[in-house]
């Protein structure tokens, strides 16, 4: 929320990401597909939206069907240069 005060958002009506806790084994902490389950039906439910419940079920489908304790490489990663 305090990012919006600073910064223009748009809506856009896809899932544009995953997330990832740097310096943890998250998904050997927590199964990932049933949190996120949890967040598509229990906290951020869309029954009007068709499209994007589908886009969500083949996202957990994706991350049913990864191997146990995947880890994915992020596409982008941010360093602090030193001097």
């Amino acid at each position: 929320m305090r990012a919006g005060r600073h910064f223009a958002f748009a809506y856009v009506d896809q899932i544009t990401a995953e997330w990832r806790v740097h310096g943890e084994n998250f998904s050997g902490k927590v199964n990932s597909g049933d949190e996120l389950r949890r967040v598509f039906e229990v906290l951020h439910p869309t029954p009007d939206r068709a499209w994007l419940n589908k886009t969500r079920e083949h996202v957990l489908a994706h991350i049913a069907n990864r191997p146990p304790g995947y880890v994915f490489e992020p596409s982008l990663r941010l360093t602090r240069e030193t001097k």
